[in-house]
């Protein structure tokens, strides 16, 4: 309930969450998958419930409609969906979601009210549930004061103490418990982790725009004809500067549905801003779920703006090209977006059997007392979907709780050249590494074309020293991948038998030095 201190993030909401799925299923991974579907579908329902109310009329029940299932289909949810360790995307969505949804409910009734004061406390209890659910939440007072500016009549210095009571208070205890947690009072991860420059900023808000309509695979299609890293520079603070000029624009005008727009935008941009530091892979959709809370605003403003037109033409002219093109167009969309999560569901599918193949094959590898097992290439991406990360340890103690060996894995993220479209992508295909002994290490190849580890080129620790072989200075990437035990390891485990393991082809093999 502390929330723990790994990479200074504090989401006791999610470990609670967990935990009731442990009580309820034990290790059994569809309970916690089904938590995550269920919670992907309240989101929807909320944000088109949102935009109903933003409309404040229950006959643009269309646009609503088209919001929520724009959401509710995006191929960029695939990771924060399909990923269990994502369930602070969801969980923080749903509360952010759900305190913007009582506050306007709190805006809309009069003083003296009873309801008033309910939606009120209801909107407090649900941001202090949203910040101990991710540190995404950060941005709902922001969000308030966009609402308040843009869609609300009254002035917003009558309320300052709402902001107060509603925001800032749950926002400071929650900076303090963390603080407490952690030992970190801001920090987003971890310091290393940050970019705090405008270029970096402007290229992760174009990669998180650009992931709503591309794959990783069509932008790495992409970025293999231009110099991407100027492309996503410019394009960035191009896309910000328009999207807050827009923003400005339609929050000026008088008519409800463009105040209503321009609120959106904001929520897109504003929601955003948490990430913006981080550096997102630009050749994989590994980091896809730091769009989740952003695709509201896009879902809202997409949905809502094409729903609302179609509406309107239908009322007019049923018969006319043009809302014929935007309902085409729609459904070209929804359709596209569905089959991407659909190719991208399997890779997360290889993922979890890669990750299952692994702790089966564990129990073949009996130790010596004192003995050491080296595992060499376990890898920590498939495309993008996550096998273990910085898991492996704990999915040992879950599965084996009595069978603590002295082990050191050498991870790297494996990513096949396989784009999203193939017949059929299974793990058998797309694991299939070759490990060759080499001069106090090893050499990993694979039989696929294309680079297969992403990565610094050079890495070294007091155990290893990894080199990838071909470089690729613009992808980051290589084919083969040279692993240098250092003499201090080979000294350290001179007195203890040691064994070594390889993530090849699907499976952890037994790996004997002189093959």
């Amino acid at each position: 309930m502390l929330g723990g201190t790994a990479g200074s993030v504090y989401r006791p909401l999610v470990r609670l969450s967990f935990l009731v799925n442990d009580r309820l299923g034990g290790l059994d991974p569809r309970g916690y998958f089904a938590a995550n579907i269920v919670l992907h579908l309240i989101n929807s329902v909320l944000v088109a419930l949102l935009a109903l109310m933003l409309f404040k009329n229950k006959k643009n029940y269309v646009a609503a409609y088209f919001a929520g299932l724009v959401f509710l289909v995006l191929g960029n949810h695939a990771e924060a969906v399909q990923w269990l360790a994502s369930r602070g995307d969801l969980l923080s969505t749903f509360f952010v979601l759900l305190t913007l949804i009582l506050y306007i409910q709190f805006r809309s009734y009069s003083r003296g009210c009873t309801r008033r004061y309910s939606a009120a406390a209801g909107a407090f209890i649900s941001f202090c549930f949203a910040l101990l659910s991710k540190e995404m939440a950060i941005v709902v007072p922001l969000l308030i004061i966009a609402y308040d500016f843009v869609c609300e009549e009254r002035p917003l210095m009558r309320r300052v103490w709402l902001l107060w009571v509603v925001s800032l208070a749950p926002l400071v205890g929650y900076l303090w418990m963390r603080a407490a947690s952690t030992g970190v009072l801001w920090n987003y991860y971890n310091a290393s982790g940050a970019h705090m420059n405008f270029v970096n900023m402007g290229r992760t808000f174009v990669q998180i725009i650009i992931s709503h309509f591309a794959s990783g695979s069509v932008r790495m299609f992409l970025f293999s004809t231009v110099d991407h890293h100027r492309l996503l520079a410019y394009g960035g603070g191009m896309a910000l500067a328009a999207l807050v000029v827009a923003s400005i624009y339609m929050s000026k005008i008088s008519p409800t549905y463009k105040r209503v727009l321009g609120f959106f935008t904001l929520f897109f941009i504003i929601g955003t801003l948490p990430v913006l530091s981080l550096k997102l892979n630009s050749w994989t959709d590994e980091g896809e779920r730091f769009a989740y809370l952003p695709s509201v605003g896009f879902a809202l403003l997409v949905g809502a703006a094409c729903g609302m037109y179609i509406q309107y033409q239908a009322k007019t002219q049923w018969i006319q090209w043009k809302l014929f093109a935007v309902v085409l167009l729609l459904a070209w969309f929804v359709a596209n977006q569905s089959l991407t999560m659909r190719m991208k569901s399997i890779v997360w599918q290889n993922a979890g059997a890669a990750s299952r193949t692994v702790l089966e094959d564990m129990h073949t590898f009996t130790l010596a007392p004192r003995g050491a097992l080296v595992i060499m290439g376990l890898p920590e991406t498939i495309q993008g979907a996550q096998v273990y990360r910085n898991g492996f340890f704990s999915a040992l103690k879950l599965w084996y709780p009595d069978y603590a060996p002295n082990i050191l894995p050498l991870k790297f993220a494996y990513e096949p050249w396989c784009g999203y479209y193939c017949a059929r992508v299974t793990s058998e295909n797309l694991l299939d590494l070759k490990w060759y002994p080499s001069a106090q290490g090893f050499i990993a190849q694979g039989g696929i074309q294309g680079p297969m580890f992403y990565g610094e080129k050079f890495a070294s620790s007091p155990d290893v020293v990894v080199d990838i072989v071909n470089y690729n200075d613009r992808f980051h990437a290589g084919a083969p991948v040279q692993i240098t035990f250092t003499s201090a390891f080979l000294a350290q485990r001179a007195q203890a038998p040691m064994m070594f393991a390889a993530f090849s082809g699907g499976h952890l093999q037994e790996v004997k030095l002189g093959e």
